[in-house]
Parts: C-alpha cells; sequence; structure tokens
C-alpha cells in the first residue's frame, strides 16, 4: 500500500473538532479542482470519520456529498455517488438544512449530466433552483444556472441557455471562480445558434479567466470549445483575442485531450475524441477519425455509458431529441 503522502495532522483530545472537519473538507475540494482524487479521497474519508465519532450529522452530510462528488466526477463510479449523494439528502432533511440538500442535488444532476442523462439533470437543477431562490442566495443561484444551462445545451435548447448565461456572465465578478465555466457553456450555446463569432469571443473571455494548473479540467474544457469554433470556421482561431498565436482544430483538440489524459479523466478524453472524430471525416479524413470514433465509444463502453453511447448513433444521423 502507497503511504497517503497528503497528511493531515490530527488533534484528538480537541474537544470540539468540528473547524478541523471543515478544514478537512474545504481541502477536499480543493483536491477535486486539481483532479487529485487520491489526496480528496484521504482526507473526505477523514472528515467523515471524525463527523461520525462526533455524531455531527451537518459535518457528515457535507463529508458524504463530497465523497460523491470525487467517485463520479474524478472515478467515474456514479453508482458510488448516487449512495452517497443520497445518504448525504437524508441526512439534510432529518437536520432541516435545505440549502445543503439543494447543494447535493446539484451534484446528483451534475453526475446524471456525466451520464448522458440530461433531462434528469435539468429536473434536478430546476429542483435546486426553486430551493436556492427561496433562500435568496444569489452567488449559489448563478452558479447553478451555468449547470442548468450545460444540460439545456446537450438537449438542443441554446436559446435559453444564452439567455441565462448572458445573465450569469453580466451579474457575476470578474475574477469568480466559475466565470470561466460560464463563458466555456455560452460559447457552446452560441455555437449550436451557429453564431461562430460571439461563440469565439466567449471562449476567449473564458480562457482571460484561467490560469495553468489552478483548475485543469476547465482550462481542458476550454481547449475542447475552441477546437469546435476552429472546426465550424475551417481556420485556426486564437487563444486570446489579442495574441497573434493561432490554433488549428486539431491542435485545440490535441492539447484538450492531453490535459484530460494528465488527470486520467476517461470520460472527458472519449468526449473529445468523439468531437476530434467528427472533425477529421469532415476533412475527408476517414480512417483517423474512424480510428477516433471508435476509440470514444470504447471507452464509454468501459465506463457504462450507454447514454453517450448512443447519442453518438444520433449524432451520425442527426436526430437528438
Amino acid at each position: 500500500m502507497t503511504k497517503n503522502p497528503f497528511h493531515v495532522i490530527r488533534y484528538p483530545n480537541t474537544p470540539n473538532q468540528e473547524w478541523l472537519i471543515a478544514a478537512l473538507t474545504h481541502q477536499g475540494w480543493s483536491y477535486v479542482r486539481l483532479a487529485q482524487a487520491g489526496a480528496a479521497l484521504a482526507v473526505a474519508e477523514e472528515a467523515r470519520g471524525l463527523s461520525i465519532r462526533a455524531n455531527n450529522l451537518a459535518t457528515l452530510a457535507e463529508s458524504l456529498n463530497l465523497l460523491g462528488s470525487i467517485q463520479y466526477f474524478l472515478l467515474g463510479e456514479y453508482k458510488v455517488a448516487d449512495g452517497y449523494f443520497e445518504e448525504a439528502c437524508t441526512l439534510y432533511q432529518q437536520i432541516g438544512y435545505r440549502a445543503g440538500e439543494a447543494t447535493v442535488m446539484m451534484n446528483q444532476a451534475e453526475s446524471a449530466n456525466t451520464q448522458g442523462d440530461y433531462r434528469r439533470a435539468e429536473a434536478k437543477i430546476q429542483d435546486a433552483l426553486s430551493i436556492i431562490r427561496e433562500a435568496g442566495d444569489r452567488m449559489k443561484e448563478l452558479s447553478m444556472l451555468i449547470n442548468l444551462s450545460e444540460a439545456q445545451v446537450r438537449l438542443e435548447d441554446h436559446g435559453p441557455a444564452v439567455a441565462n448565461l448572458t445573465l450569469v456572465t453580466a451579474q457575476a465578478p470578474p475574477d469568480w471562480t466559475y466565470a470561466p465555466s460560464a463563458y466555456q457553456v455560452l460559447a457552446e450555446a452560441y455555437l449550436g445558434l451557429d453564431k461562430v463569432g460571439q461563440a469565439l469571443a466567449a471562449v476567449q473571455a473564458a480562457a482571460s479567466g484561467e490560469q495553468e494548473g489552478k483548475d485543469p479540467y476547465s482550462l481542458a474544457q476550454s481547449w475542447r470549445v475552441l477546437g469546435l469554433i476552429a472546426a465550424r470556421l475551417g481556420e485556426p482561431v486564437a487563444r486570446q483575442p489579442a495574441s497573434d498565436r493561432t490554433y488549428t482544430a486539431a491542435d485545440c483538440f490535441a492539447r484538450s485531450l492531453q490535459l484530460f489524459t494528465d488527470i486520467d479523466n476517461k470520460r472527458e478524453q472519449a468526449t473529445v475524441l468523439w468531437a476530434w472524430a467528427g472533425y477529421e471525416m469532415a476533412q475527408g479524413n476517414t480512417a483517423a477519425g474512424n480510428a477516433m470514433w471508435q476509440e470514444a465509444q470504447d471507452i464509454f463502453n468501459r465506463l457504462n455509458l450507454p447514454l453517450l453511447i448512443a447519442r453518438m448513433e444520433q449524432s451520425l444521423r442527426g436526430d437528438f431529441d
């Protein structure tokens, strides 16, 4: 067994360890953003253990929500994640903390979204939004609107997605953690409306708010979206609006694929390969495109994601519902 390099100092004689549990949970979310699954699991499990020993239902629910997020987002273990989320929701209901329940529902929606179950994702987000709006938490509402818009984009409902994200980007502070994600989804929504210039401006805005190494997942996503835009334009594009350096669609897809490979996110690797395959086929590179397509489908098969495999087949026929 490999020794855990992310050692956390323990204070077993401290009467109230709630502050320590909160610190561990916060640390776990930081590791999730850095795509460090092992480190995230270590601190999340410690937070759960301390919460059980302290009989603290609130912090236990928080640690279970974190564990569920690690399982679906970093490890692709969707059934395991659902178990953690259901347990967390039950605990939040027991203590009457509806905002916490809404947060878990949001993560359930994102798990559904990553599996290609966009209708369930949309319904869960709407339920979570109603709770958060009632609570008056504006910033959390804005973050949930990003997730709702992503589901809408996948469902080809681009107009409402643009409206939601235009509101989000107008009201959120420029240094907001989720601003790059909002612009990325906005770019895809604009692409769905065939507004390629607006799509490029949006993904460039996302790139302006990103920092190398801070959020590799978000960075990889922006490269994927930039590749979609370059493919649609049929010419290289700049990642920054004032930059002379441009990238072909293949350059962008290759960079995105490398970043997702570095963090071992196989689902997103398949998503990039799927997009890249379509581009290569459109260029007449049938052999290369077919190979990428098959590799993407094989990954989805190994991850047991039948809904995404079905969408791959639908995309060939152009009959999304």
